[in-house]
């Protein structure tokens, strides 16, 4: 293990984060209670693998191989979402920015919290229509949102996924397309770099105090 992170995501929830040297296989996992009672705490097991085996592994969102024992309290850890014919998809639509925190402005002066929201309503709208989806905003007006208060909203209704919508402005003429966000500790290139600090740095625009422990 090359690098290890840990991050608070709300009451209860954390996320710890363990970087490899390489491809490597789980080949255990435990969540064992501490003998005190104190809490519980994580033994993994982990093996050199090839690279088809991780990516395999990636595809399945699951284990590569092995046994997995859980503590009392819990189910089977780290396995994949378990299918349920009656359960209703429930998806959060989350418009980018909003009150205070205008986000990027077009030369013509459009402002990117408007066209998130207009963007979020109308796929709303359409998902809704299909009839298959629980559908939800994090917000319908202009107001401002925490990062971690969009997040808090899409765990309240128990959202099987989150899409947040951005209309980014990038400084290279030309470009286009969508951008995509995932959690990396080394951005693909400078403008991707820029991009996602400009994102993650909304909550300061706005002059709201961040925590050390929230980098996550």
């Amino acid at each position: 293990v090359r690098n290890v992170r840990y991050g608070d995501l709300g009451e209860g929830v954390s996320r710890l984060i363990l970087t490899g040297k390489g491809p490597f296989a789980v080949d255990r996992l435990d969540v064992l209670k501490n003998e005190d009672g104190s809490g519980y705490r994580i033994a993994i097991d982990m093996s050199a693998a090839s690279v088809r085996e991780f990516d395999a592994a990636l595809a399945n969102q699951a284990l590569t191989t092995g046994s997995t024992v859980s503590s009392d309290k819990g189910g089977r850890v780290g396995t994949g979402p378990v299918s349920n014919p009656g359960h209703r998809f429930t998806v959060v639509i989350d418009p980018g920015h909003g009150g205070i925190d205008g986000g990027a402005e077009g030369l013509n002066g459009t402002v990117e919290k408007n066209v998130t929201l207009a963007f979020a309503t109308e796929l709303r709208e359409r998902l809704a229509a299909v009839g298959k989806y629980d559908v939800f905003m994090t917000r319908e007006t202009d107001q401002f949102l925490r990062l971690d208060d969009r997040v808090r909203i899409a765990r309240q209704h128990e959202a099987d996924l989150l899409i947040s919508i951005h209309a980014d402005t990038i400084r290279v003429k030309g470009l286009r397309g969508a951008t995509v966000y995932t959690v990396s500790d080394k951005a693909s290139d400078p403008e991707a770099q820029a991009l996602a600090d400009r994102e993650n740095l909304s909550d300061q625009f706005a002059g709201m105090e961040i925590k050390d422990d929230d980098k996550e």
